[in-house]
């Protein structure tokens, strides 16, 4: 079982109802299709994202200068928003398609950790080394 399969069977015997456990031991469902059924919520825990990291991200009455703003930035994606598609938008910018292709194309946070964290201890590794060879 690969590292990702591990950590979605892991959240899923630690989440799941009693009566999803069953018909998985039972072989009546498998990890995957079960990971698959959960919601962009579940699936932003198990990437290590904290909880609530994308509330409060609605704008429900938009200045003409936000929207201006968002009119502009789909622009330069090739996609035209009417004012008053921008205005729904931005009073509910968080749903489930958006929130699963952003979980889908971002970087696990305690991936990102680790490898920030190697990269300073390499740094600071190099450092030493430096200051070493300067005082010899």
């Amino acid at each position: 079982m690969g590292k990702t399969s591990y950590d979605r069977a892991k959240y899923i015997a630690a989440n799941a109802p009693e009566e999803v456990i069953d018909e998985l031991d039972r072989g009546e469902r498998t990890i995957r299709g079960t990971y698959d059924e959960l919601r962009a919520k579940e699936k932003s825990e198990i990437q290590g994202f904290p909880d609530g990291h994308l509330s409060d991200i609605d704008i429900p009455n938009p200045s003409t200068e936000q929207i201006a703003y968002w009119r502009d930035a789909w622009a330069e994606l090739g996609k035209k928003k009417t004012d008053k598609q921008l205005k729904k938008w931005l009073a509910d910018p968080y749903g489930d398609s958006p929130a699963y292709k952003a979980i889908g194309n971002s970087l696990a946070v305690p991936v990102a950790l680790f490898v920030l964290a190697g990269i300073k201890q390499a740094n600071d590794m190099l450092l030493r080394i430096a200051q070493n060879s300067a005082f010899s």
